[in-house]
């Protein structure tokens, strides 16, 4: 092969690769990241607070890594979002923040992309530890209102996830549905929007018990098909030593019903573990 052959044939082979890079760009799917926040007495753990904080930075580091390298900034169309479980006590905080702690790449010109993401950059750590002050002042539990995991997931997350996107739900919680409006609160049969029903599983054949009087929580009116979803820092707050068990096995369970095919639960742990747990590349 002549060298003026040779010098051809890497041309058009370098060409190729590039349109090939472009195509892979172009066709890569948007990606959704949503984490769900319970800012319930859970914040009362000692450490709680600071490990959430550092969960969400790292999570939102690895987003924003992902969104400068793996994507050409003017065509990236990604959305990151913190959303607060609804709460008693919450609902004007929630709607405050919510927006401040909010991404969406997609609803800026091309032209702007760049710099949405860098003042978001900016100011999200310190939004994010301002949201935590306000959230977890108080060291008294009745203070704080129960969230209201059930209620998102049944009116909320629907408007939440993107159709034609990667959508991925991080939920910082406890594992617990447990709230205070007693209005609120439903039941049928052995389903229900809370999980007091644990304390009726007792011994080592509770699991065989919920399969046969079909115990677990309420299903929701949405499916939500391809949605990655991760519950994050599953605590029991008894002494049950199944405790932790049970509320991953109903998480994923209630989940499943909801036809989300990827779930995974991360009992409470250090933030290492944790991060080393999610998925978030």
């Amino acid at each position: 092969m002549t060298t003026t052959l040779k010098i051809r044939t890497i041309l058009c082979l370098s060409v190729l690769l590039a349109f090939q890079c472009l195509l892979a760009v172009e066709n890569r799917r948007p990606q959704n990241t949503i984490i769900l926040l319970d800012l319930s007495d859970r914040l009362l753990v000692p450490g709680q607070i600071s490990k959430d904080t550092s969960i969400i930075i790292q999570i939102f580091i690895v987003v924003l890594r992902r969104n400068a390298m793996q994507q050409l900034i003017m065509t990236c169309r990604n959305r990151f979002s913190i959303v607060i479980a609804p709460q008693k006590s919450n609902c004007i905080l929630a709607n405050q923040m919510e927006e401040a702690l909010t991404l969406d790449l997609s609803k800026q010109t091309t032209a702007a992309r760049l710099n949405a993401l860098k003042s978001f950059s900016k100011s999200f750590e310190q939004r994010l530890k301002e949201l935590y002050v306000i959230s977890g002042k108080s060291k008294a539990s009745t203070d704080y209102s129960g969230s209201d995991l059930w209620r998102y997931f049944n009116e909320q997350l629907v408007n939440d996830v993107r159709n034609g996107y990667d959508n991925t739900l991080i939920v910082l919680t406890d594992g617990y549905f447990d709230f205070e409006d007693m209005n609120s609160k439903k039941q049928i049969n052995n389903r229900h929007t809370t999980t007091l029903f644990l304390k009726q599983l007792h011994g080592v054949d509770w699991r065989e018990k919920a399969t046969r009087e079909d115990y677990g929580l309420l299903k929701v009116r949405y499916s939500f098909p391809g949605l990655q979803a991760y519950i994050v820092g599953i605590r029991a707050k008894c002494e049950d030593q199944t405790e932790v068990e049970k509320l991953e096995y109903f998480w994923k369970d209630w989940l499943f019903g909801m036809k989300v095919i990827n779930v995974k639960t991360i009992p409470a742990t250090t933030t290492e573990k944790i991060m080393n747990a999610i998925a978030v590349k």
